[in-house]
């Protein structure tokens, strides 16, 4: 009789390892199914992306070449103004010449306040136009005023001459 209960054993052995097998089969196939279905809706989506990006592209190359033309243009613009300062310099300096010797010339000096280049300013923040630089052509920095409104900035007792601090 141990026959018969050594069969039954392997049989169930069998049976559970075949189960196993299968199981182990089915597990695997549902693993490649599910990362089959992944990579096709992450294709869709990369698919979408390389779209976007490539209509980005296009119009950053329509953008590149705006800006392009633009630089071209404001170059141009630059040699123009540089061309008209250039002549008011000249306008100017002649004025300054002539205001030497005509009294309208003088009178238009005065109103506008106009002076040459290295003279002091007046007291009233008068803008200075400096026409030698712009009539050689180099290049000056901006002349920054004071705002009218603005008041001297007070000297500390330490900055104050001698004589100021006696009484």
């Amino acid at each position: 009789m141990e026959e018969i209960g050594v069969e039954r054993v392997s049989q169930r052995t069998n049976f559970g390892i075949y189960f196993a097998v299968v199981a182990l089969a089915a597990a695997a196939l549902v693993f490649v199914f599910t990362q089959v279905r992944v990579s096709l809706l992450e294709r869709s989506l990369l698919d979408a992306q390389r779209s976007v990006i490539a209509k980005r592209v296009s119009e950053l190359k329509g953008s590149l070449s705006q800006i392009e033309t633009d630089v071209v243009t404001r170059e141009e613009q630059i040699k123009k103004a540089t061309a008209t300062e250039a002549r008011y310099a000249s306008l100017l300096s002649e004025l300054l010449e002539l205001s030497k010797t005509d009294v309208d010339a003088r009178t238009v000096t005065q109103k506008w306040k106009i002076q040459a280049a290295g003279a002091e300013a007046t007291p009233a923040n008068a803008s200075t136009v400096k026409t030698s630089a712009a009539a050689t052509g180099e290049s000056r920095e901006p002349v920054k005023e004071a705002p009218k409104d603005a008041k001297a900035p007070k000297a500390t007792s330490s900055e104050m001459p001698a004589k100021a601090k006696a009484p």
